[in-house]
């Protein structure tokens, strides 16, 4: 009796004490403390389910299923399992799963506000977009101040073209946690007339976003006297050369003088932008002259492809945005054509380290800035690339892009189109299934190889 009484107080004291690292971000120091619990009393649901967590929040999506149906196989009517493990399944792409297990908890719950909007982001992950914002309407009916459910519903908007009440809603995202905080002493801008005013276009999120929404500089311009924008250092030299835009500012200064402010992904709700409205002109920004020269030249009779395989690894779908670059090595057997590598960071190792210099010239290293990224890509006769700042990039410099999609992409790819109506030279290759990118790349590669043959027939009939 008194054994049992130790084991029961040593794992009580195991169990807060895993909780407060769990709550407090140490989902490392909380799994071995529940491995401890586990040791000593092996079918303890709270400490199976919180394992789940645990790894779940390591990014270990496939031991958190297992850890979850072990709790459930002791404590099969816990409804908040259930919920986890459909978000886990999530995680993986298993989405029928996923469903099946979060409508199982949202009957075992009652209807739980949290059940009911994961259950929404998988049928919006399944295509069933009707069904999604129904739900998100739902939760936020019951708790209109649900920040993950309007965020979700704004982003839903979005991605099926609904751009107006899309960017009405969007402007949730100011209570995200993640936000950025603004502490400007001008007025937020209206979208009325400044006249001889200078509004200030800040800085938000990623160089992507930025590249994307530069293109409103020109129409915001019409209602101020001068524009300066607010950038990335890395952006300044070429968010100079948009239309509309008098001046940059790096976002590490002070804010220069102006009269207004509006954030960059703020702009298409103030000027009233629909999908029939996007200002799709291309281009709309150009590499500053004098550009710097490419350290490598590649041959001008050959088919010139510039590939780009990871995005920045933080981003929150960047498992999935990103491929394995020994895929492009399919793309690399194509006749007459020549790569090279438009990577930067330390993803760039993962395929010029195998590949040789001779045939896979790393062009992104000698690049500074986008600027002298965009001058590279002045040479090449198509970029190829996942879901980064090089896509943007190279749409708005109007250059031939293809984009290899996820199965769930970012919402301004859309879905159920092979084109965009923010880049009118680009192609899209979306995943037929969650991790299908064996598909994706026996498209391009066909995709690629008329592309060539194209490219050879314009050559022979201009002679």
């Amino acid at each position: 009796m008194a054994a049992a009484e130790d084991r029961r107080t040593t794992v009580a004291r195991l169990m807060d004490a895993a909780r407060r690292d769990l709550a407090e971000g140490g989902p490392a120091r909380a799994l071995e403390t529940y491995a401890r619990v586990l040791a000593l009393e092996p079918d303890n649901a709270d400490a199976l389910s919180n394992t789940g967590v645990c790894l779940r929040r390591l990014g270990r999506h496939g031991a958190a299923v297992a850890a979850y149906h072990r709790a459930l196989a002791t404590h099969p009517g816990a409804p908040a399992v259930w919920s986890n493990l459909g978000n886990a399944y999530r995680d993986l792409g298993r989405l029928d799963e996923a469903e099946a297990a979060l409508n199982r908890a949202r009957d075992l719950s009652g209807g739980a506000v949290d059940t009911v909007f994961n259950l929404a982001l998988v049928l919006k992950d399944k295509g069933r977009f009707d069904d999604s914002l129904a739900l998100l309407d739902a939760v936020l009916a019951r708790h209109p101040d649900h920040v993950g459910a309007a965020w979700d519903r704004a982003l839903l908007l979005l991605e099926t073209g609904d751009l107006k009440r899309g960017f009405d809603a969007y402007e949730t995202r100011w209570k995200r946690a993640d936000a950025r905080r603004l502490s400007l002493d001008s007025p937020p801008w209206d979208g009325t007339d400044l006249g001889d005013g200078t509004l200030l276009v800040v800085r938000e999120q990623g160089f992507g976003d930025m590249i994307q929404f530069a293109r409103f500089a020109a129409q915001a311009r019409q209602r101020c006297g001068r524009l300066v924008v607010e950038c990335q250092p890395e952006m300044l030299r070429l968010m100079a050369t948009v239309p509309g835009v008098d001046a940059v500012a790096s976002e590490h200064e002070p804010p220069p003088p102006h009269d207004a402010h509006v954030p960059m992904l703020g702009l298409p709700r103030l000027l009233g932008t629909d999908l029939d409205s996007i200002p799709a002109q291309v281009p709309y920004l150009r590499p500053p002259r004098p550009a710097k020269p490419a350290p490598h030249s590649l041959p001008r009779d050959r088919f010139r492809v510039g590939i780009a395989w990871a995005g920045k690894p933080t981003h929150r779908n960047d498992r999935n945005r990103s491929c394995p670059p020994q895929r492009f090595l399919d793309l690399m057997e194509v006749p007459g054509a020549v790569f090279a590598c438009l990577q930067k960071g330390p993803a760039a190792a993962d395929l010029t380290g195998q590949v040789p210099a001779a045939l896979l010239p790393d062009l992104a290293a000698a690049c500074d800035d986008f600027a002298d990224t965009a001058a590279v890509m002045q040479n090449l006769d198509l970029v190829v690339t996942v879901d980064t700042a090089v896509a943007h990039l190279a749409g708005a410099l109007g250059r031939p892009v293809w984009v290899l999609l996820p199965h769930v992409p970012d919402w301004r790819w859309m879905r159920g189109r092979d084109d965009s109506p923010w880049y009118p030279t680009m192609r899209l290759f979306r995943q037929d299934r969650p991790g299908d990118w064996e598909g994706v790349f026996r498209r391009a590669r066909a995709a690629l190889s008329q592309a060539v043959s194209d490219s050879r027939a314009r050559a022979a009939g201009a002679r």
